[in-house]
């Protein structure tokens, strides 16, 4: 032992020496044989203050207690070990992997974007605010209903019940739906009038989105009856047309012109006045007259009929200046080589067909 800084041997030791004392007798005992001494258990030992002795050399006793590590370190979120109450521990300090703040496992909605994984996280229940509880930004077209969104089944297919905009499908939206509407519109889902046993001619969508085939006979003039050439026809005839020639200067000026019945008619006026101050009726077929030279078809009446009626005003001074061109009950087309003195157009009442001008100014 040490007391006072001194070593302190055994006591047996202590107790021999006051026997020997001092002088020739410690002499002699030194001379003897040495006596078997016990060790002191104390040996090594430190005194403390108030005699206790404690060890110097003993090791220290980790006894592996709750909360430390191994090395006797306090265990803490983020050391990479998982402890029990701990989700996860990857120990990297990124937020943006699979184990974020608070050893806890990424989810939608705890604030964090995971990447690879969310377009966003807001870590709110809000769908209005640009990122959705899906963690998903928010757009049209990601399945989720925002704000300014009727709709949102996450496609772009225009033919469902929401479109591509968002927007929920309606008659009226130009676009056909699928198992729903027949036409929207002018997208007339790809039907024709010869699909329902009609003429080719203008098949058209009501209100409620279903075909409306009134038009079907527009730009479709009826058969021709055709047979043995009629006198009107002064330029004569071919199998179904009949030809009526007032080509010459002032020809047919001022004449009431007939188209014969079951013919289609072409009228030719080419000629310095060759038709003006006349008139033309076009008939049940279909009908063409030519203008061609100054004042050709100058103030004339043109009356079309039940078939498809065209005008040609050609090149020329004044051709067609002051005419009347009245559309009939199928498809009317005035054509113009120049944008001098147009025809006037005039709808037929009864018309549900087009009534259109060419480069006619």
């Amino acid at each position: 032992m040490v007391r006072g800084g001194r070593p302190v041997y055994g006591g047996r030791v202590r107790r021999a020496a006051r026997v020997l004392g001092t002088g020739p007798a410690l002499f002699l005992s030194l001379l003897a044989p040495a006596a078997c001494v016990e060790p002191n258990p104390d040996f090594g030992m430190t005194e403390g203050a108030g005699g206790a002795s404690s060890s110097t050399d003993a090791p220290t006793d980790t006894g592996g207690s709750s909360g430390s590590s191994s090395s006797g370190v306090a265990a803490f979120c983020g050391d990479g070990a998982v402890d029990p109450d701990e989700e996860c521990d990857d120990g990297d300090g990124d937020n943006s992997d699979d184990c974020v703040e608070g050893c806890k496992v990424a989810t939608c909605g705890d604030g964090f974007v995971q990447a690879g994984v969310e377009a966003c996280d807001d870590a709110n229940a809000s769908d209005l605010d640009g990122c959705t509880t899906l963690c998903a930004v928010t757009l049209c077209g990601n399945g989720v209903v925002e704000a300014g969104e009727e709709c949102d089944d996450g496609n772009t297919v225009d033919t469902d019940a929401c479109l591509a905009t968002c927007a929920a499908a309606r008659c009226g939206d130009g676009v056909v739906q699928d198992g729903v509407e027949a036409c929207d519109g002018a997208d007339l889902g790809g039907a024709l009038c010869s699909e329902a046993g009609l003429p080719a001619g203008q098949l058209a969508c009501d209100a409620g989105c279903k075909h409306d085939t009134t038009m079907c006979a527009c730009g479709s003039s009826p058969a021709p009856i055709g047979g043995a050439c009629p006198a009107e026809c002064t330029g004569g005839c071919t199998a179904d047309t009949c030809t009526i020639d007032c080509a010459g200067n002032s020809k047919c000026s001022g004449r009431a012109i007939a188209c014969p019945s079951g013919w289609n008619c072409e009228v030719s006026c080419e000629g310095n006045f060759a038709c003006s101050q006349g008139q033309i009726l076009c008939g049940d077929q279909a009908c063409a007259v030519t203008c061609a030279g100054t004042g050709a078809c100058q103030s004339v009446a043109i009356t079309c009929g039940e078939g498809v009626c065209q005008l040609s005003c050609g090149s020329g001074n004044q051709v067609c200046a002051s005419a009347e061109f009245a559309c009939g009950k199928n498809t009317g087309e005035v054509a113009c080589q120049g944008p001098q003195n147009p025809p006037t157009l005039v709808l037929d009442a009864g018309s549900l067909c087009d009534c259109q001008a060419t480069n006619c100014g």
